[in-house]
């Protein structure tokens, strides 16, 4: 696809995206990614190039071609800044919601890292227990077969002492991981959706 064919399909996917109510129904009608590739080599024409769009320049150093985007501002009218006359001024909303999303954000992300703490501590406390228990009990018994079993019991405790530290600290990183990527997705969402109401 030409580059100015890419961004717009791009745009038109993400156009409804924004506008969908329910976005797992939408990629449920869409079908897989590979599907809908697919569909688009399938019924893809070139369209020509937008009036007033410089043609493509390779980059000596990477062989990257220019994005359209960076094709567009060249070609946009500029202030004396150098910013594009027709971008939309939603800095000082930008900052806002990124002071928003910190002070409501970071407490529930520190709430959601606590979740797998008991987990952890559980874990930790049964390792410690068996490291101080099994050792002292090994020397009370006489028959091989009590000595393997409770080796066997301690091993058994060490291995759930493990388990449970791994999920405690599992649990918490993806809550937490989680939480601010949604964060993170939510504000890229709200600025793309002010851009195009701009």
């Amino acid at each position: 696809m030409s580059p100015w064919d890419r961004q717009a399909t791009i745009r038109r996917y993400e156009r409804r995206f924004d506008a969908a109510e329910d976005e797992l129904a939408l990629i449920d009608r869409l079908g897989t990614p590979t599907a809908v590739a697919v569909e688009l080599a399938r019924d893809y024409v070139a369209s020509p190039p937008p009036d007033g769009l410089p043609e493509i320049v390779e980059a000596e150093d990477e062989g990257e071609q220019l994005s359209l985007d960076q094709l567009v501002m060249e070609t946009e009218p500029q202030d004396e800044a150098g910013t594009p006359e027709s971008a939309p001024a939603g800095g000082a909303a930008r900052t806002v919601y990124w002071v928003f999303a910190v002070l409501i954000g970071l407490p529930i992300a520190l709430a959601l890292l606590v979740v797998g703490v008991p987990f952890a501590y559980s874990g930790i406390w049964l390792i410690d227990a068996v490291l101080r228990t099994v050792p002292r009990l090994l020397g009370a018994f006489n028959l091989v077969s009590d000595v393997l079993l409770l080796a066997g019991a301690g091993a058994a405790g060490l291995a759930a002492g493990i388990l449970l530290t791994w999920l405690g600290i599992w649990l918490s990183v993806s809550l937490c991981k989680g939480w601010i990527i949604h964060v993170i997705l939510a504000l890229d969402k709200r600025l793309r959706k002010g851009k195009g109401a701009a």
